[in-house]
């Protein structure tokens, strides 16, 4: 399969949208569930998941405390070629479940699986787009899905657990009442942890994790740790991990694609002034590829002839609406009543704008019959796992604990950097956030602005990470960012990029979120010739996208 029909079937990242398969194991060959695959001290790789190989790794918590005791790590591997070739390390950044569901959607990573991705197939997919002979490694960071320590606020109370992420999801609260609500709640779950091992999981740690899996692979392979080197491709969070790992151990990078990047001075401070800069073009987009396609294929359009600005006049005009009237969806299939207002509707077409090869399709449908006072389709792809169980998983879900691991790595690593104290500064934060950008500024302001007000828990001074600085890297690494992303701007990936000597950044010219919603043959290209030759385009290079979202993606039809 080629390059190109690989990335338009949608499988590089989007087949991770896709449950994990469970796979019976033959005869106890192989294991289909980590909780059940043995610890081990060295790399101990063990088939799992049908033809793919996993190792639990057992690892210090603190690397300059061995009194402090171990964690385990998943790994999973997708062997590639004759499977002598290099590991590429993985980690996608946001929870998988993000882009279908939206429950972490709008604060970003950390908190991503890199092992669901491997388990849904994607890992094979992943290899045919580097080239070359490769095995493809995901895995969970520290305090993610499979790997230890636990990161929850709620330990045995699951209750407790819906009813507070319930709350943060009334996206109606009074902005003091929200500023104090996640205060309350950061102090509370600061309180649960104050003996725990949670302050073990900053990203300083998983770097450490990541420089101690490849020493020991370099061992388990007959050469010194101190030959081992990093190859690793990392997304949105992941590109925080790849560039704390260069800074800390920057002798030890041999490949390194950074994509949809998160600026790494900004993470560190949790600082989201800077991540809508193109979030408007890239929302912005649905309407010139609504008024390209047509009624046809987007039925918002309303009719043949339609502008680009008509269409999203009566967007505005949509969300004015809902603002004032919202759509009661009471209909008796649900647990419960609720409306669908303009902030429901801007957080929706912000999602979209991640995956706008068939995001946008959706969209258009939604948009169309929300007008018309309609909540199907809406309904049914915000909650796609409803069953009629009585609950919404993404909501109320009492084994969710997703919103937890991102809170708080995200906390443990902006530390004493966080620089709101007040709800006066929240209240201003969230006005200069709104204001610079109409269709984005309101989802990032209430959600991630105030995320770490009240933390309290410290990591230790070993996995406290400074910052970055000037740094050159054994070899140069490359940053790749679409130049229409709603959340990682382009700029982002120049401001990495300055700290790291003879890296490049290629610029993508299309709409989405990463290489896997925008697909581009000439971007594939230069992937492989770094991977394989570790040669990189002039930094500023520029690629185009090889698809237009609803133009030549297929019309979704209403659910109803």
């Amino acid at each position: 399969m080629g390059l190109l029909k690989v990335a338009v079937a949608g499988v590089l990242f989007a087949p991770a949208l896709a449950a994990p398969r469970s796979i019976l194991p033959r005869a106890g060959e192989v294991y289909n569930d980590f909780a059940s695959i043995p610890v081990t001290k060295d790399i101990k790789w063990v088939p799992c998941f049908g033809d793919l190989l996993c190792t639990n790794l057992e690892v210090p918590l603190d690397y300059k405390d061995a009194s402090a005791g171990t964690t385990t790590i998943a790994f999973i591997k997708q062997v590639g070629g004759d499977g002598t070739g290099p590991d590429i390390l993985f980690n996608p950044g946001e929870s998988i479940c993000s882009y279908l569901i939206m429950s972490n959607l709008d604060k970003g990573g950390p908190g991503g699986s890199g092992v669901e991705p491997v388990i849904a197939g994607n890992g094979k997919q992943f290899l045919g787009l580097l080239g070359g002979n490769f095995n493809f490694v995901g895995f969970d960071p520290r305090g993610v899905k499979n790997s230890g320590p636990a990161l929850t606020c709620f330990p045995d109370a699951p209750t407790s657990r819906a009813q507070a992420k319930a709350v943060k999801k009334i996206r109606t609260l009074p902005l003091r009442t929200r500023y104090f609500q996640y205060k309350a709640e950061n102090e509370r779950c600061s309180k649960i942890h104050a003996n725990t091992k949670a302050k073990y999981a900053s990203t300083s740690a998983v770097a450490q994790d990541l420089k101690y899996f490849i020493e020991k692979q370099a061992v388990a392979n007959g050469k010194s740790a101190a030959q081992a080197k990093l190859w690793y491709f990392g997304g949105s969070y992941g590109t925080v991990i790849g560039t704390t790992f260069a800074s800390l151990f920057p002798d030890r990078v041999e490949r390194m694609i950074l994509e949809a990047n998160q600026a790494s001075d900004d993470y560190y401070r949790v600082d989201v002034r800077n991540d809508s800069a193109t979030t408007d073009a890239a929302v912005g987009s649905f309407f010139k590829f609504c008024a390209q396609a047509g009624p046809g294929k987007c039925p918002f359009a309303g009719s043949s002839g339609a502008t680009a600005e008509q269409i999203e006049a009566r967007y505005n005009n949509l969300l004015q609406k809902l603002e004032k009237d919202p759509v009661v969806a009471s209909s008796l299939a649900q647990p419960y009543g609720f409306t669908i207002s303009d902030r429901d509707v801007r957080l929706f077409m912000f999602s979209k704008a991640y995956t706008p090869l068939g995001g946008f399709d959706i969209a258009a449908v939604v948009l169309t019959e929300l007008d018309a006072g309609k909540d199907t389709t809406y309904i049914a792809d915000r909650y796609p796992e409803f069953n009629g169980t009585g609950v919404y998983p993404d909501v109320i879900s009492p084994s969710d604990d997703s919103d937890d691991d991102l809170q708080m790595i995200r906390c443990l690593d902006a530390n004493t950097r966080y620089f709101i104290s007040s709800a006066d500064q929240y209240v201003q934060l969230y006005e200069q956030i709104t204001k610079a950008s109409k269709y984005g500024g309101q989802v990032l302001a209430l959600s991630n602005a105030p995320l770490c007000v009240g933390f309290s828990i410290v990591p230790p001074q070993s996995q406290i990470f400074a910052g970055l600085k000037i740094t050159k890297t054994a070899k140069p690494i490359f940053f790749i960012n679409g130049i229409r992303d709603p959340i990682t701007p382009p700029t982002h990936a120049y401001k990495n990029s300055k700290y790291f000597t003879g890296s490049a950044v290629l610029e993508i010219d299309g709409s989405g979120h990463g290489l896997a919603n925008i697909p581009s043959l000439c971007a594939y290209g230069y992937v492989q010739q770094y991977m394989v030759n570790g040669t990189l385009p002039r930094s500023g290079t520029r690629c185009k996208a090889d698809l237009t979202p609803i133009v030549d993606a297929p019309y979704v039809p209403s659910y109803s």
